[in-house]
């Protein structure tokens, strides 16, 4: 169970990694109805708070010593840097809108519950289990 935990734990700061650098990159001086570190800090500062819960992440991740989780985690990190450029990209038509959102969306938000809850089956089942339970969810 220390290692779901772990996993857990790692799912929370990466995704607290991303509010924070997502209120950098938009600006905003509030999140959920509260002050956002932009309000308290300088960007420089913000930025350098957000990629430390990142590096804090990593090294937790390289501690669980399994590749397996190792890949889906680092997945999540590529799939939010991937999300966020393209919420900066516009499309021309309302079909290429619509695709490029769920695209984004996904990676943006999807990508981290669907390859947390991987990872954690990763540390949980056999590897036979887990991939019949991927291939029934498609994630």
């Amino acid at each position: 169970m220390k290692s779901q935990r772990e996993v857990a734990m790692i799912s929370e700061m990466i995704h607290t990694a991303s509010l924070v650098h997502d209120d950098v990159i938009d600006q905003s001086d509030f999140r959920r109805g509260k002050p956002s570190v932009n309000v308290k800090w300088n960007h420089k500062k913000v930025t350098m708070a957000g990629d430390f819960i990142l590096a804090v992440a990593s090294m937790m991740i390289s501690r669980i010593r399994n590749n397996d989780v190792t890949l889906v985690l680092s997945q999540v990190v590529t799939d939010l840097v991937q999300g966020e450029f393209m919420q900066l990209g516009a499309k021309e038509t309302e079909n290429e809108r619509f695709a490029h959102y769920l695209t984004k969306t996904y990676r943006k938000t999807a990508s981290l519950k669907a390859n947390s809850l991987k990872a954690v089956s990763f540390n949980l089942y056999s590897q036979h289990f887990t991939d019949k339970a991927i291939n029934l969810f498609d994630i």
